[in-house]
């Protein structure tokens, strides 16, 4: 099924973290790939957007299924990195919510963002330009620290 083609590819995109990484490089990195993601498959994200709105009737089982389960592992790491304090103290399926709002918007409102900033070109100006910003903005909200700085 296409939708949860969608959600394995998003779900792939953290691929394998473990407490010992780099939270900062980490979570970048996984920014970088779900705007990537947004970027190039933005039908998608806004099909995966319709079905959730929608209430989730075909992949509500995968949401409390997989996707919860994946949030709670992951979520470990996150709680690890906190208690070293190289993350802030965010529950992590917030956490997550955050980055897939920031990352997903770019598909999702598309229309919306060419009515407010009139981009001639979409890919540059959006993607190249702005996202990174919107990146960098959320590894600071998170209080993403590398190894070699921890939060204090």
């Amino acid at each position: 099924m296409v939708i949860e083609q969608v959600l394995s590819l998003w779900l792939e995109a953290l691929g394998d973290i473990f407490a010992d990484d780099d939270p900062c490089d980490a979570i970048s990195q996984y920014i970088g790939r779900k705007l990537d993601l947004s970027r190039n498959y933005p039908e998608a994200s806004r099909l995966f957007a319709i079905e959730v709105i929608g209430g989730a009737p075909v992949i509500g089982e995968h949401l409390t299924g997989r996707l919860r389960d994946w949030v709670a592992q992951k979520g470990a790491i996150f709680h690890a990195w906190q208690r070293e304090g190289r993350m802030a103290p965010i529950d992590p399926a917030h956490a997550f919510f955050m980055i897939w709002a920031a990352t997903q918007t770019y598909a999702d409102f598309q229309a919306q963002i060419e009515a407010v900033i009139s981009p001639v070109d979409y890919d540059t100006e959006v993607y190249e330009k702005g996202a990174p910003g919107v990146a960098a903005a959320l590894v600071r909200g998170l209080g993403l620290s590398s190894q070699k700085q921890p939060l204090r």
